[in-house]
């Protein structure tokens, strides 16, 4: 159950608590009720427990909540609280943790919003992680509208929604260890009535309470944390150096420090103890890093030996700029313009166009030119052809929007694909182009390749080399077609008589280093132009602390009569269904599908793409209140129209809730309208501290290999910049257009909440949501050719035999459909290729193709699929080796496979220190990070190779489990009753896993002891099978095996010539 509605039929008031002049009235339970409704197990959303919450207040009913529904439901039932009677009541669990705080808080004052007693209540339990994230139901309890009540105590009732339902008694234990200073635990009982009906005052007044009564906030389901021998909490003193507040935790970390302080344990390593501090502290939580610093000033000895008197506060200071300029320098990298590498010429200017060009140099040089957008960087290609005299070019970029507009702005420029998109188009019509325009990838059909060398159209290289967008185009070296092209870019700019690369955003890191060794290599002067204007000086961004704020926000700016550019972050796999929700939902409420428009990639129109300002001029005429656009659109496409009176947008939303959008292309992104002024900006504060070079930490491990070249070098520091770039976006967006002089507002006074608008968005965008997935199934089934192709790409294994599987075409419903249309959507042929290739690999084989071609990260792929068989291997049957295999298995429906404790930790252990490195390029690690839930990932497994499963978890206490499946072993004449426990228990697992690999049937003491060692899942082996998936596991597996024979030959025709 989740929540259930009980009425009292005698007693009927004893469900209102009533004050008067006396205080308390004293009520007596009633011990007949009746269910009247409720919200079953799977059905609860913050949105339904609000309603249901409200709607018990406005019609006044005279109802509670329980935690229980009753055994009958249509008969009355009889509840004793006082003897605990809960024979009526079901015992199924709950998926929902209601919580009452009732204990007094100094932090809680009158004044105290309801939202701010929420913060303080749940930052005092442990293990909650960023509960802000959490989505939750809060109100006021009764009793906080009494005069007479205490103002310390917080009195709130806050839901949090579970991430499956757990048993009552443990949902009772875990509340249980706060009821002296936290919490009231008996809300866990299944028979305590909940109070949730208007308090009754007799005779005085209500207390009057202003702002929000109740709180709907949709978010994340909680995990129930584990129950400790000791707990966190954070009850707030105050220090006498000023008025900090310091949470319990770190005054405890203060009293350790201290500690090893006057132990000594610091002598001759302050100074590297305060700057991992700092640098942690700042990465988490700069924000309030002056507690930090006021903490430090007041203990001298943390930062000082007395002894030796070997520093002041100014070196801790000094410490302190150093830390922050470091974790700066990880998110933001380091700009050209700080380099000690390239001496830069740095100007001010809003125009390109007002430099002297003269002043560049022509010959057998590298030029790097970092200029913010709307600076004419493409105007400043053209004049600097004409100051050099050149007569052929090659301009490069690596999105071919850009490409697209570049050619159409300037004509002379010839286009990659205009000649035709096949590779023979290519080869044929680019060599002849004195100015053409290509992607990296696409340089490769440009050059000849003859007995192993490169050659140039008539043996004449291009005069010029542009890489536009320059760092874009080196970052797009993970790309594994783009690394086994880009040497043909290099060379190409080795021979050209000037090379210039361009963009907003150049680092050291990336495009500098990269500059500086072709320019050594191709011994050409250096020059290095920077100019410091940066638009965001005109601008005002707000930042937002959650989508449903920037919903709200949305809102805010249409319901004043203002126009709204929206662009947001969300992935190629799920813009669609999102634009589509978005779109949906703004149609309805300004009733007017012509006032929204809302384009991906797969859908701008064409015209869109070439003449934005035309399009979009007439769009604003024609009554367009607000455009909505996913990443397509954030480099060489802009609204910029020339005359003076043409209508602007008034403001841009952002809307990014993942970290795979850098801080740079945000910033790119808010500038595509580029009169706009005033933007409202939503960034995930997901943060995952990368510790210091990975990348070199896993070279020095094997599990990466680069050779010396160019190209490996350029990718080991992309991998490095990528991981570092993504690890905070929020902190490294804000400091990045701060940086730029922008007014940059952090605090938002109205959360979105707390009004009528949150309650309706947020239930109608995730009906919508759901609607548009559905919807998006439902075109694909009523188009014959995409359902056939869907069909077709299953078959089933009952019906099919080695040499024909028909695909599905019969008593196939829509509902089936839709099942199937999505797990098809998660199978990528270019991820089975890839993965699949690797986990059938041997470590030698793996190696070899790491140093071939090391942007497959082949090593360390096959190292985390190792694990995984692992994790399992001892639940394979015979026959099966590697994790894949078990997709293919016949003759079963399901499989048992159980997973120990140590194995899971190996796993752990192995995803957390390289995490950053694999989470882009393994299908399934799919989420931001794992905490200490390593069993996520086989689970994200199973359901990436479509396996429905089943979880039992783990025992806590084995003792009892252990002495009877010894006395089943001993009673078999399996074990021998002389023999050690420990042996025996060797010889009962060991005798387990055969049966497994055997197919035989488990006894129920020993799937009981199972559960003692680790977690059992069941999994389903459909008769409906994915046929790619399928195919690409026997190739592999067989291309495996012969390799495997190749191999065994050739070790023989060794030994036989030794």
């Amino acid at each position: 159950m989740t929540i259930a509605v009980w009425k009292p039929l005698n007693s009927v008031n004893c469900v209102r608590k009533g004050y008067n002049q006396n205080g308390k009235i004293k009520r007596y339970w009633a011990n007949t009720w009746k269910n009247v409704g409720g919200i079953k197990n799977g059905e609860a959303t913050p949105e339904k427990v609000g309603a249901l919450k409200n709607l018990i207040s406005e019609k006044n009913l005279n109802v509670s909540w329980g935690n229980a529904f009753p055994q009958n439901l249509k008969e009355p039932f009889v509840r004793q609280y006082e003897n605990k009677d809960f024979n009526h009541l079901q015992n199924i669990g709950t998926d929902i943790l209601y919580l009452d705080f009732d204990k007094p808080d100094t932090s809680v004052t009158k004044e105290s919003s309801l939202l701010e007693r929420v913060n303080i209540g749940l930052s005092r339990l442990p293990d909650l992680g960023e509960y802000s994230r959490l989505g939750l139901v809060a109100f006021y309890s009764s009793s906080a509208y009494w005069k007479g009540a205490n103002e310390s105590e917080p009195r709130i009732h806050v839901i949090l929604f579970l991430d499956k339902v757990y048993p009552h008694d443990s949902i009772y234990e875990w509340q249980k260890q706060f009821k002296e200073d936290i919490l009231d635990p008996h809300t866990a009982l299944r028979s305590q009535p909940l109070l949730v009906a208007n308090p009754v005052f007799e005779g005085i007044e209500k207390r009057k309470i202003e702002g929000d009564q109740i709180i709907i906030r949709p978010g994340e389901k909680l995990a129930l944390p584990k129950i400790g021998n000791t707990r966190k909490t954070t009850n707030k003193k105050t220090f006498d150096f000023g008025r900090i507040t310091i949470s319990k935790d770190r005054e405890e970390w203060l009293k350790i420090q201290l500690e090893n302080a006057r132990k000594g344990k610091l002598d001759g390593r302050r100074g590297e103890f305060l700057f991992n501090l700092f640098q942690r502290e700042i990465f988490y939580n700069r924000k309030n890093i002056g507690e930090l610093l006021k903490i430090l000033r007041n203990n001298p000895i943390l930062y000082v030996d007395p002894k030796k008197n070997d520093r002041d506060w100014k070196d801790v200071e000094r410490t302190y700029e150093r830390a922050l300029d470091y974790v700066n320098k990880r998110l933001l990298g380091t700009s050209i313009k700080d380099s000690k590498k390239w001496e830069s010429k740095v100007i001010c200017k809003p125009w390109l166009e007002d430099i002297d060009i003269k002043a560049l140099p022509t010959e057998k040089c590298l030029i790097l030119i970092k200029s913010p957008p709307f600076t004419a960087k493409s105007q400043l290609i053209e004049e600097y052809i004409k100051h050099g005299g050149f007569d052929s070019g090659i301009y490069v970029s690596t999105d071919i929007s850009t490409i697209d507009s570049f050619t159409q702005e300037y004509p002379r420029w010839k286009s990659y694909q205009e000649g035709g998109k096949g590779k023979q188009d290519k080869q044929r019509w680019m060599p002849e182009q004195p100015w053409l325009a290509s992607t990296e990838q696409s340089l490769t059909y440009f050059l000849r390749e003859e007995a192993g060398q490169l050659w140039f159209p008539k043996d004449n290289p291009p005069g010029v080399v542009f890489i536009d967008e320059a760092e874009a185009v080196n970052m797009n070296i993970l790309n594994n077609n783009s690394f086994k092209n880009v040497s043909s870019l290099y060379e190409i700019c080795r021979r050209a008589k000037s090379v210039v690369l361009l963009d907003a955003d150049i680092t050291e890191e990336i495009t500098g280093d990269f500059a500086q060794t072709l320019a050594e290599q191709g011994t050409f002067t250096r020059y290095s132009l920077v100019n410091d204007f940066d638009h965001n000086s005109h601008k005002r961004i707000q930042m937002l602390n959650s989508e449903v704020q920037a919903m709200h926000t949305i809102k805010a700016l249409l319901d004043s009569g203002q126009t709204v550019f929206c662009h947001v972050g969300f992935s190629d796999s799920t813009e669609q269904r999102r634009l589509t929700r978005l779109y949906k939902f703004w149609s309805n409420y300004l009733k007017d599908t012509n006032a929204v428009r809302a384009y991906d990639a797969q859908n701008v129109p064409a015209e869109l793409r070439r003449n934005p300002n035309k399009v979009i001029q007439d769009w604003l005429n024609g009554g367009l209140k607000l455009l909505i656009h996913s990443p397509w659109s954030k480099r060489s496409w802009n609204y910029n129209p020339k005359t003076k009176d043409a209508p602007q947008f008034d403001a841009n939303v952002g809307i990014y809730p993942h970290t795979f959008f850098s801080h740079v292309n945000i910033n790119q992104q808010d500038w595509r309208m580029r009169h706009t002024r005033q933007s409202y900006i939503y960034i995930t504060p997901h943060k995952t501290y990368t510790p210091y070079k990975d990348i070199d930490k896993q070279e020095a491990k094997g599990l990466i290999l680069f050779k010396d070249e160019l190209r490996d070098q350029v990718l080991r520091s992309v991998k490095n910049r990528r991981a570092d770039e993504k690890s905070n976006v929020k902190d490294a967006y804000m400091e990045l257009v701060k940086r730029g002089g922008a007014d940059l507002l952090t605090e938002f006074i109205d959360e979105p909440w707390h009004n009528e608008f949150e309650k309706s968005v947020t239930h109608l965008i995730t009906e919508a949501g759901e609607e548009a997935r559905e919807e998006e199934a439902r075109k694909a089934w009523e188009k014959p050719r995409t359902r056939d192709r869907i069909l077709n790409a299953f078959y089933r294994e009952s019906e099919s035999n080695e040499h024909y599987a028909p695909g599905l075409t019969k008593d196939i419903g829509f509902e089936a459909f839709k099942d199937l249309y999505f797990r098809d959507e998660k199978i990528k042929e270019e991820d089975l290729d890839d993965i699949l290739h690797i986990w059938f690999m041997s470590e030698e084989e793996r190696e070899h193709l790491q140093v071939d071609e090391p942007v497959t990260w082949a090593v360390m792929k096959g190292k985390l699929l190792d694990r995984i068989d692992k994790l399992v291997e001892d639940s394979f049957p015979e026959g099966i080796n590697k994790f894949p295999e078990i997709v293919t298995l016949k003759d079963r429906d399901r499989l048992e496979i159980f997973v120990t404790q140590s194995n899971k930790g190996q796993l752990g252990r192995f995803v957390r220190e390289n995490l950053s490195s694999l989470r882009d390029e393994i299908p399934f690690l799919l989420r931001e990070g794992y905490g200490n839930n390593y069993l996520s990932i086989i689970e994200d497994t199973f359901d990436w190779f479509g396996l429905p499963w089943v979880k039992e978890e783990q025992y806590t206490k084995q003792e009892g489990r252990k002495i009877a499946i010894i006395q089943e072993y001993e009673n078999l004449g399996l074990v021998k009753r002389k023999e050690g426990i420990n042996l025996k228990i060797k010889d009962i697992n060991e005798n387990i896993s055969k049966k497994i690999k055997n197919r035989e049937n488990l006894s129920y003491r020993e799937k009981e002891w199972l559960r003692t060692r680790g977690t059992n899942y069941t999994i389903t082996l459909e008769d409906i099978k994915h046929r790619k998936l399928h195919n690409a596991i026997f190739r592999e597996k067989n291309f495996s095996s012969i390799q495997h024979d190749i191999r065994f030959q050739n070790e023989k025709i060794s030994e036989g010539l030794g």
